[in-house]
């Protein structure tokens, strides 16, 4: 959102605020996915009673931090740092505010350790993968496809240049973070877009949305891989279920 609202030279706010409307929907559709799925396979409904008093102590922990995340970004914070604070405040708000149910510190001290653990697989992993990255952008795979699919005739027709776009993009992301891909193809594609008749916010947005959609497509999924290594499931399994 920080790059976005660099290209286009408008608040994060004006950003955060014209991405409200496609999370709802994402949100409402996979939700929407998970019921169905659920219906379809037969899964039993939970009818286990809800323990009030545990969610009004816990609830004001996750706000909390999730207020010093988000305080911290309009800021202009770097997210390491945000992150880094907002973690902070996990840790030690449970001892304050949830009474009775507040952790073990044993308890905090294993969550904090499973997470390095998981940061560590998941740095080696992205080690891995960047000379994959580096070789895509080195030889211009990404903005060669997309050059192709935009000055071929039919990417002059504006129902048709949406899914060439789509496809230029999910390309380029597949090996490469979405950081790296949306700057990238909102160089190559958004003007293009723009040429075409769509606001500028439009063309940046769809751009990023298939940056991150790219995430999960194999061989690199990064999204995929990061969801498998915390459940514990198989990579290729997970990446071919999220798409």
């Amino acid at each position: 959102a920080f790059v976005m609202a660099f290209f286009l030279n408008v608040s994060y706010i004006a950003v955060a605020l014209a991405a409200v409307l496609p999370a709802l929907l994402y949100y409402a559709g996979d939700g929407l996915g998970v019921y169905f799925h659920a219906r379809a396979t037969g899964v039993e409904r939970i009818n286990d009673p809800v323990d009030w008093q545990l969610v009004r102590r816990v609830v004001p922990t996750f706000v909390l931090s999730l207020g010093v995340l988000t305080g911290l970004m309009l800021l202009m914070y770097t997210p390491r740092l945000a992150g880094f604070w907002a973690l902070v405040a996990a840790a030690i708000l449970p001892f304050l505010i949830q009474g009775r149910y507040r952790p073990r510190l044993r308890a905090v001290i294993d969550g904090l350790y499973d997470g390095a653990k998981t940061a560590a697989k998941m740095g080696l992993l992205l080690a891995l993968i960047g000379p994959v990255a580096q070789s895509v952008i080195t030889s211009g795979l990404g903005t060669s496809v997309a050059n192709a699919l935009v000055l071929s005739p039919i990417g002059k027709v504006a129902a048709i240049a949406l899914p060439l776009v789509m496809v230029a993009t999910l390309v380029t992301g597949a090996v490469i973070p979405e950081a790296a891909t949306y700057i990238i193809m909102a160089l190559a594609l958004a003007p293009f877009l723009e040429e075409l008749g769509y606001s500028r916010m439009a063309a940046h947005m769809f751009v990023f949305y298939y940056s991150v959609f790219a995430t999960i497509i194999p061989p690199v999924a990064i999204t995929a891989m990061t969801a498998a290594q915390l459940a514990g499931a198989s990579f290729m399994e997970t990446s071919i279920r999220a798409l």
